[in-house]
């Protein structure tokens, strides 16, 4: 229950005491006017008025006391709620504050990953490079070797024949 919640429920709980208050006070004082007919009728019946008058005049002091005390709790609660506002501003703030520097910590994680993505790239076409250039060379290696062996092939073929080319043994 919010804050708000609990002061609306305070407010209307305090305006059906206050409203009951009202009643009970207008029910005395009609009881008040009966009382003082009774008076006139017998002498035990004003004595019984004065009793009721009494009680009255206790009752509309406690009634005084109990409003006090709720414009008391009434001004406290304000209080309370004011107190409230204002740290749930302030915290509101402070999660406003560390969710931007979360989001200035996500983004530069971001970025860091984006240069880091490109430049592996990079590496790797370079690297794709590299190897193909390798492929390349090792197949002119092996053509060269080729071509080599036949060449030496034929030198030693050469070598083993006579001066009349034939075949020395």
């Amino acid at each position: 229950m919010t804050p708000e919640d609990r002061q609306q429920q305070f407010e209307q709980s305090l305006q059906e005491a206050l409203t009951a208050h009202n009643k009970m006070l207008a029910a005395h004082a009609r009881r008040l006017e009966e009382q003082e007919r009774w008076q006139k009728e017998s002498e035990r019946e004003s004595a019984q008025i004065r009793q009721e008058t009494d009680h009255l005049r206790q009752d509309t002091e406690q009634i005084r006391r109990e409003r006090e005390q709720i414009r008391r709790e009434t001004d406290r609660i304000r209080q309370d709620s004011e107190q409230i506002r204002r740290e749930t501003d302030r915290q509101r703030q402070e999660h406003e504050r560390k969710m931007q520097w979360l989001d200035a910590r996500i983004k530069h994680g971001i970025r860091l990953a984006v240069r880091e993505a490109r430049a592996e790239r990079a590496k790797r076409r370079e690297l794709d490079e590299k190897m193909t250039q390798l492929a390349a060379s090792h197949l002119l290696t092996e053509e060269a070797l080729r071509d080599l062996k036949v060449t030496v092939d034929s030198f030693i073929q050469s070598m083993r024949r006579g001066g009349n080319g034939q075949l020395q043994a």
